[in-house]
């Protein structure tokens, strides 16, 4: 529509509102999706939405064609075909158009959606990976890093960060890195090759047959887990120095 007609006819943006509350299960859908496929669907069925309440004109045009080439239970496999259609370029301008005349930007909003999601997921696949990863981080540090205090109590005896870890720290810290990167779903493949390359018996049991020379810090495989670890804490807002001194993202 054009916009200076939409504004007014929608001047205290109530009709906007009101199609936003009803497409709402598009964005939960959104924030919920995992892959970038998901994702793209997940926009595409929150245009189609609002472009059901807001541009019926628009949207009517599409739907005639999407009934010729699309089945009626749609998934995202069907996403390409829908945004294809000749129809859903001139109902997403509209969409577009509606939501500025009312000042919202419809992209701004998908966009800050799609990245509360995925920063959620990544705190709560973290913290998960953490949690399942804590008794071995409590176990490392109290049986190779542990001394006794002056008044009898053993402690870890950890650096104050990592950049001044020592080798001996560095050592036993790998071991928790590996945890948690057998956690992470997007450093399982790094992990895996790694428990390969490492010879491990067990890639549950890293301990088990441990071999020193196999956990190079500075080979490119092990950096590349490791790196993989820090952008899985880094995308859950928190480092991995942090969860390896407290046991905590």
């Amino acid at each position: 529509p054009n916009p200076g007609v939409y504004m007014a006819q929608d001047a205290d943006g109530g009709a906007y509102r009101s199609a936003f509350a009803s497409c709402r299960n598009t964005l939960e859908a959104l924030a919920r999706a995992s892959d970038e496929d998901g994702r793209l669907a997940a926009r595409t069925w929150w245009v189609t939405c609002m472009g059901s309440h807001l541009c019926r004109a628009e949207y009517s045009e599409w739907r005639a064609e999407a009934a010729e080439q699309l089945p009626s239970q749609l998934t995202a496999a069907h996403t390409a075909v829908a945004v294809g259609l000749a129809g859903f370029e001139p109902m997403a301008r509209c969409v577009l158009a509606c939501g500025e005349a009312v000042g919202v930007q419809p992209d701004k909003t998908l966009d800050h959606v799609e990245a509360a999601g995925a920063r959620q997921q990544a705190e709560g696949e973290w913290q998960r990976a953490t949690a399942e990863v804590e008794p071995l981080r409590q176990k490392l540090q109290d049986t190779f890093l542990s001394r006794t205090s002056w008044l009898g109590r053993r402690k870890p005896a950890l650096a104050a960060s990592a950049s001044e870890m020592g080798i001996d720290e560095v050592r036993v810290c790998q071991v928790y890195v590996y945890g948690l990167a057998s956690r992470l779903a997007a450093c399982a493949p790094e992990a895996a090759a790694f428990a390969e390359s490492a010879n491990m018996r067990d890639v549950n049991s890293p301990l088990l047959g441990y071999d020193e020379a196999r956990w190079d810090p500075t080979a490119d495989l092990w950096r590349r887990m490791e790196m993989c670890v820090h952008r899985g804490a880094a995308a859950a807002s928190t480092d991995l120095d942090r969860a390896w001194r407290h046991g905590k993202g």
